[in-house]
């Protein structure tokens, strides 16, 4: 009868041990996930919602560092992620993480699409 008690406690605290090491939920907008060279693959040249002229901003090569620093297209620069909105030096946009797909989207509705190198 003992033998039982203790065999069952053993496999009681084993299913505990294996329920408590499943995988965590990971936030796919987390800053971390920026991390790294991005290519510019596609930013429709139109009027966008709110802007009174035809306009094309954007960067072809972005590179987030961890220590806050980045540089576009040869040109260093701060950057910060926070609330999903992200500010690249004077650049504030929205954005959405899905893979190695990156959207920004700026307030004037104009999106721009990067790639994770």
């Amino acid at each position: 009868m003992k033998k039982k008690k203790i065999l069952i406690t053993v496999l009681i605290l084993v299913l505990v041990c294996l329920s408590a090491c499943g995988k965590k939920e990971v936030d796919s907008n987390s800053k971390d996930n920026l991390l790294g060279k991005w290519t510019l693959v596609e930013m429709p040249v139109i009027k966008c919602e709110n802007a009174k002229y035809m306009y094309s901003v954007g960067y072809d090569k972005l590179e987030l560092f961890s220590d806050g620093s980045a540089i576009e297209n040869g040109y260093s620069e701060k950057w910060i992620a926070e609330n999903g909105r992200l500010k690249i030096g004077d650049d504030v946009s929205s954005y959405e993480l899905s893979g190695d797909k990156l959207k920004v989207t700026d307030d004037d509705g104009c999106q721009r699409i990067y790639e994770r190198n």
